[in-house]
């Protein structure tokens, strides 16, 4: 995972409305902070919430996925924590 200076947040398509993203803050700039993400690892952050309750809840990062169209950009796919 190198020369990534943005990152991307998507929902795994069995969680699409099990997963909430807050709107406007599923892009980030890469930091070094996030270099270390996994898959597997359980890990929560604000802007990943319960739709009902719109509070934070653990997720499971699923893939990490070079976006081909822009190489530029990581895409961290998330799945529910169950």
């Amino acid at each position: 995972m190198n020369n990534f200076t943005v990152l991307r947040w998507a929902v795994n398509a069995h969680d699409q409305g099990r997963i909430k993203q807050l709107p406007g803050i599923s892009e980030h700039v890469f930091d070094r902070d996030w270099r270390t993400l996994e898959e597997g690892e359980t890990i929560t952050h604000p802007f990943l919430v319960d739709p009902s309750t719109d509070e934070p809840i653990p997720v499971i990062v699923d893939s990490l996925v070079q976006n081909t169209a822009r190489p530029h950009e990581l895409v961290v796919v998330v799945a529910r924590a169950q």
